[in-house]
């Protein structure tokens, strides 16, 4: 925790499923309104953490340490979220499919330099040594957009285990929108070209982006699944789109003309 306020690690922390911790935290859902813009949201949140306040009345720190974070969400991540939510969903996706294609050392092998799949358990490369049994628990992967270029592997109880690491694509999250190069649309025509430099996204958000029917987005994305420039993954009603690898190499190369 910085103590100059709300820290990265800490929504970090949160954000990780813990069946204890989840359940605790969620008796205390705090004021979800914004703060005003003149509110000091350091001073806030060295308040809510004062060891005094988490001590003597955890109830109202818990509160106050809600709304804080609840004001730090909206302020610095929810108007990133789209883009940073879209950066995690394809390293899933992609995670998912390496996997189910070549096992456990298929999906470490790129993971993080740190990591290497050897002898059916996961080393993690750190200055001391732990061994920890997952004993039926399984192992979380976390991808994470402000990890990079760390990784982290958290063991202790009772959070599950995991592995925090930066997804796939995190250094594009904070880049100028792409714009599909020439090239890339005399090849593709524009608007697939322009389609499929906005990926990920679902036909919705691509229709909505680029003031084109679902329909006509999904007709232009069908020729680009089947040339196998993009896979779709299916999420509840929706289907999320990314390039596949020789999808993100034709955008580079393209863009590099």
């Amino acid at each position: 925790m910085s103590p100059r306020g709300v820290s990265v690690a800490m929504l970090l922390w949160l954000a990780v499923p813990s069946p204890v911790g989840a359940q605790r935290f969620e008796r205390y859902p705090g004021p979800a309104a914004c703060v005003a813009a003149g509110e000091r949201l350091e001073a806030a949140s060295r308040w809510a953490m004062a060891p005094d306040t988490m001590r003597y009345d955890p109830r109202r720190g818990m509160a106050r340490l809600t709304e804080v974070m609840t004001a730090y969400w909206r302020r610095v991540i929810e108007p990133h979220w789209p883009a940073i939510r879209a950066t995690l969903e394809a390293d899933i996706a992609y995670r998912a499919g390496r996997l189910a294609a070549g096992g456990p050392l298929a999906a470490f092998a790129d993971l993080h330099e740190e990591v290497a799949w050897r002898d059916g358990a996961l080393l993690v490369d750190r200055p001391y040594e732990s061994t920890v049994e997952l004993a039926g628990r399984g192992l979380l992967l976390v991808p994470v957009a402000f990890a990079w270029p760390q990784l982290w592997a958290m063991i202790d109880p009772p959070w599950l285990p995991a592995v925090v690491y930066a997804p796939r694509g995190v250094a594009t999250l904070w880049a100028p929108a792409e714009h599909a190069p020439d090239a890339l649309a005399d090849l593709l025509g524009r608007r697939r070209a322009a389609l499929l430099t906005a990926l990920p996204a679902t036909t919705q958000e691509l229709a909505r982006a680029h003031a084109a029917s679902p329909a006509g987005v999904s007709e232009h994305l069908a020729v680009l699944r089947r040339a196998g420039l993009v896979a779709g993954r299916r999420e509840g009603r929706t289907v999320r789109y990314a390039r596949t690898p020789a999808g993100d190499a034709i955008v580079s190369a393209a863009g590099d003309r």
